[in-house]
């Protein structure tokens, strides 16, 4: 419990300096540029994986009125563009395999 109200009294701003130190000390510059830009290509690549999976549910609840041709039209043209957008992206290779993954199965 000591800690949690520790951890309450100091102001986010310090708490962020006090982390950011924690976790860069014994790092080398050059290597706390590999661990950032790790840091940013699985955040990415998370980020990719859950934006397919919504798109994944959102087709598979509303599958009846997305293949009706003269409603809705204005949402799957939407999700095309969505899907359009993300090819031109530059995504890790996981989120371009579920990628390819879920255009197949709205495709089939």
């Amino acid at each position: 419990t000591s800690n949690i109200s520790i951890m309450t009294e100091i102001n986010t701003d310090e708490m962020k300096t006090m982390l950011k130190e924690i976790t860069a000390a014994g790092r080398s510059p050059d290597e706390e540029k590999k661990f950032q830009k790790d840091r940013q290509n699985h955040l990415s690549t998370q980020v990719g994986l859950l934006i397919i999976d919504i798109l994944d549910v959102f087709s598979l609840d509303f599958h009846t009125e997305l293949s009706l041709f003269d409603q809705k039209i204005t949402v799957m043209s939407r999700l095309v563009e969505v899907l359009c957008l993300m090819l031109r992206l530059e995504y890790p290779l996981p989120v371009v395999h579920h990628l390819y993954a879920f255009i197949r199965s709205i495709i089939y």
